[in-house]
């Protein structure tokens, strides 16, 4: 979480869910399999985004994940089975993904790869109290779009004959990743997490996307 503060000024809480206080209960920034198991019964708020997706050979730059944010309550106890989606080294970015017991699963989805001189579609999300797609990367010479939300990342320029990835989607005061861009040689600028999608360029300069993320916050207690 200390990386996420810093990059962003994160805090425990977005537009979607009560202003009044929250714990966090759980940050998830690496890839992996994991299990979230309440430590007391209340309102649990989960916050996911998509891998972003990877730049081609040809300067189409990748897509950014997905956002997705759910509310609902657990019992203390209760668990949930969790996906935490990675960047694209080549290809799509993965899903992050949120599955309850009761089957109920929450996805945010990963951005699309660049494809030749062509942009990457932004991934797409499903079953959360907000959904947001991701953004689309950009083409040959072309800028990625911006995230969508009202804190989403920055598409990258487009410089030189590289197209800039596109921002992730957020929720303030989650910022979704900016995309990476790149001249076509060796000036890159480093996509930020999570979620932002991978700049194109030649075909030993093609950037990853960036990998997603879920936190965990419990939104109010059971008394």
């Amino acid at each position: 979480m200390a990386d996420y503060d810093r990059l962003r000024g994160l805090s425990g809480q977005s537009m979607g869910g009560p202003k009044g206080k929250t714990t966090e209960c759980g940050q998830y920034t690496r890839p992996g399999s994991y299990t979230f198991t309440a430590p007391n019964p209340g309102q649990y708020k989960f916050v996911l985004w998509g891998g972003g997706g990877a730049g081609s050979g040809s300067n189409g730059a990748g897509g950014s994940g997905a956002y997705c944010e759910y509310t609902r309550t657990l019992g203390g106890g209760e668990q949930v089975a969790l996906v935490l989606g990675a960047k694209a080294l080549t290809g799509a970015g993965v899903a992050s993904t949120a599955t309850f017991a009761d089957g109920k699963v929450v996805s945010a989805g990963g951005g699309a790869a660049g494809s030749g001189t062509s942009g990457g579609a932004g991934g797409t999300a499903s079953g959360g109290d907000v959904n947001l797609s991701g953004s689309a990367g950009g083409g040959s010479s072309t800028a990625g779009t911006n995230g969508g939300g009202t804190a989403g990342g920055t598409g990258a320029p487009a410089l030189a004959t590289a197209g800039g990835g596109g921002g992730a989607p957020a929720n303030t005061p989650y910022f979704g990743g900016n995309g990476a861009g790149n001249d076509g040689a060796s000036n890159a600028i480093a996509g930020t997490t999570p979620g932002g999608g991978g700049y194109g360029g030649a075909t030993a300069s093609i950037q990853a996307g960036s990998t997603g993320a879920i936190f965990v916050q419990l939104v109010k207690p059971q008394v």
